[in-house]
């Protein structure tokens, strides 16, 4: 099932429909099966990920202090190598075949991602590409991942997440990015896949959002967001919002109260909060 060249129809099997008094309840937070060896490679590569999210950006002084210029450039010559070595091998291929990367099936296992829609969603009830609104976002937002499942589920079209730019241009972070289908977060590439009949998923709130906090309810950044509803009337695109419980469950992000590392975060394009384990 899990390859690109199994039919929708097989996708669509796993399907389950509920009636006006919707699913049974405690149905939807069940805990997803996982073998020994998937969750290994998510206690491993989920801290990684993170880490490496960081290390073009902290190991570089960090490594000045401590080592001088020379291992300073000793790691950025080897971080460039890496990345030059993707893109000459381009071990992932072409995105529609990229999604399948191995990491994105723990990734579902061990968060137990499960997607609820209304029927109006249901191919082939709303056809054409479409731009899915998606919040909170969290400290990482991966409820938006197991790839796909965006791609297959909503007409079998090729889905396109959202970074911010500055995202898309770190060493190797970009390149898997990019071979999953991940493109700026800027109406001119929304457009350009759009316009290919394409699907976008966008994370509304974005950097903003990660910064929002509050114990007893869920809050998302998107009264200033008009930029997305612009698009959507220019290209014909319905909006799908979405709302991915948990994101901000996951890691406990540590707020500033003077809101210093927020307007710096989003002066640089490049979130920045410190952060831990769940709240």
């Amino acid at each position: 099932l899990y390859t690109p060249d199994a039919p929708l129809a097989e996708w669509q099997k796993h399907l389950a429909t509920a009636g006006k008094d919707g699913f049974e309840p405690g149905s939807l937070s069940s805990i997803a099966p996982i073998r020994t060896g998937e969750l290994l490679e998510r206690l491993i590569v989920y801290p990684l990920y993170m880490i490496l999210n960081a290390a073009p950006f902290m190991m570089p002084p960090l490594l000045w202090a401590a080592c001088g210029l020379r291992g300073c450039l000793y790691f950025v010559c080897g971080l460039m190598g890496v990345h030059g070595l993707c893109l000459a091998t381009k071990p992932l291929g072409k995105p529609r075949s990229g999604q399948y990367i191995f990491t994105e099936r723990p990734i579902q296992k061990y968060n137990s991602i499960k997607w609820v829609w209304p029927k109006s969603l249901q191919p082939d009830k709303l056809p054409g590409p479409k731009i899915f609104c998606t919040i909170p976002h969290g400290l990482a937002p991966v409820g938006i991942t197991a790839y796909p499942g965006w791609t297959r589920l909503f007409g079998d079209r090729l889905n396109h997440p959202t970074a911010a730019p500055a995202v898309l241009k770190i060493p190797v972070i970009s390149y898997f990015l990019k071979a999953i289908g991940y493109i700026e977060a800027s109406s001119g590439a929304i457009k350009k896949a759009l316009g290919k009949q394409e699907h976008v998923l966008l994370i509304l709130d974005g950097i903003a959002g990660m910064f929002q906090k509050a114990k007893s309810e869920e809050l998302g950044w998107v009264k200033s967001r008009k930029g997305v509803v612009k698009i959507a009337l220019t290209t014909g695109a319905p909006l799908v919002p979405v709302f991915a419980f948990g994101h901000s469950q996951l890691w406990r992000i540590l707020v500033d109260p003077f809101g210093v590392l927020e307007r710096l975060s989003l002066a640089l394009g490049v979130s920045m909060p410190p952060f831990c384990g769940r709240p």
